[in-house]
């Protein structure tokens, strides 16, 4: 159970709540008779007990502690949503030297009391950004599937040079809409130059990261992830994809005896559920398809333009490196759904080994691997993991 260092201060803030109380009343009584004073006391004493029972948690502000009650809180359970929950003990390894900064500092989410007014409207607080490669009847897809759940939803489009654009009517009705801000760049732009293009257009509090291949169906929630980004210090929030996993986990700098510093990556490993919010939990890396902090992520720079392709991994390796915190809530979904013989894509896999090795290089690692979550306690690279990319020995 979460929080178990509160559990007995939860017991005894209860245990003298109710004896103050009791001991509020006895002494009321021997002043008034009026039974509206016994009402408003025994309120008191009903309202103090439900908050007792709730979680008390440290949050910035004025610095003092205030109750948050979850109404949906529970053990959390999760091997239900199919994690393995490791906290947040040894995660440094005997790494000293850069890039092993990143396995420090790892920190619980800060969760905090928020009240909305009778306007809160999550259309307004996100915008979709997308960067495409001329495949707008994908965008075209994306945006109908958006639309029938959040039919008030700004996009921004970023597409490459598209001569061919006007000749397809119905793809122009929609890019002209009000609702979308389209630009077109240089061809072969890449994908970190249009996000980034995209996140200075943004001019809302969220943005939402999909690429244009995702289609929105009825588990789609956006409101799961924006509540707690809200309700605590988290920077980005994502979507899960049923069986896609193979970046959505933890990470840890490993060095080898040699002195090589590897990255290892841990599908399927959480640090811990996110309270008041069960279904999502604390993790290093999730899958492109997230709600984010407009002005935190800008701040942290955005996307590597200098990474077209392999972009995913360094833009979270760079926000572990400005300590910001990452969730994914296994209970919101999108469907990934990619084109059959896609150019792009072959493209993206012919140039791919060039910049695997470029962003090895840019973070001062020999190689990115794999390994199951269950070897996560051996803090080394296991017997046999998936090899995502290695720089030349010499």
């Amino acid at each position: 159970m979460l929080y178990h260092r509160h559990i007995n201060s939860i017991g005894s803030i209860m245990t003298n709540s109710i004896h103050l109380t009791k001991k509020l009343v006895t002494r009321m009584k021997r002043y008034t008779r009026h039974g509206f004073i016994k009402i408003v006391l025994s309120t008191i004493f009903i309202i103090g007990s439900f908050y007792a029972f709730g979680f008390w948690t440290r949050y910035k502000g004025n610095g003092i502690t205030k109750p948050i009650f979850c109404l949906t809180d529970r053990d959390y359970d999760a091997t239900s949503d199919d994690l393995q929950v490791v906290g947040y003990n040894g995660t440094s390894g005997n790494c000293n030297l850069r890039p092993c900064d990143l396995n420090m500092g790892r920190e619980p989410p800060i969760i905090r009391k928020v009240k909305h007014n009778d306007f809160y409207s999550v259309e307004k607080l996100v915008t979709l950004i997308v960067k495409t490669a001329n495949r707008l009847d994908s965008v075209e897809r994306l945006l109908d599937s958006l639309w029938k759940y959040y039919p008030n939803m700004n996009a921004i489009i970023i597409d490459d040079f598209n001569p061919n654009l006007e000749q397809d009517p119905q793809t122009m009705a929609i890019l002209r809409s009000k609702k979308v801000t389209y630009l077109q760049t240089l061809p072969n732009s890449g994908i970190s130059y249009g996000r980034n293009i995209a996140l200075k257009l943004c001019n809302t509090k969220y943005f939402m990261q999909l690429d244009d291949d995702i289609v929105f169906h009825s588990e789609s929630s956006i409101e799961k992830l924006i509540a707690p980004l809200d309700e605590s210090d988290l920077t980005v929030a994502a979507f899960h994809v049923d069986g896609a996993r193979s970046i959505e986990g933890v990470f840890r700098i490993y060095e080898d005896p040699k002195g090589l510093r590897h990255i290892i990556q841990y599908p399927g490993v959480a640090y811990q559920a996110v309270p008041c919010h069960p279904h999502c939990y604390m993790v290093d890396s999730t899958l492109n398809y997230f709600v984010g902090k407009t002005a935190e992520v800008r701040e942290a720079g955005g996307w590597e333009n200098g990474l077209p392709v392999m972009e995913h991994l360094d833009f979270f390796m760079n926000l572990r490196l400005h300590k910001l915190k990452v969730a994914v809530c296994m209970d919101s979904l999108v469907e990934h759904r990619p084109a059959k013989d896609d150019p792009v894509r072959k493209h993206r896999f012919q140039v791919k080994p060039m910049y695997v090795e470029k962003c090895l290089r840019k973070w001062g690692l020999q190689s990115r691997v794999e390994c199951p979550a269950d070897q996560y306690e051996s803090i080394q690279i296991c017997d046999e993991p998936k090899l995502f990319g290695e720089l030349p020995s010499y």
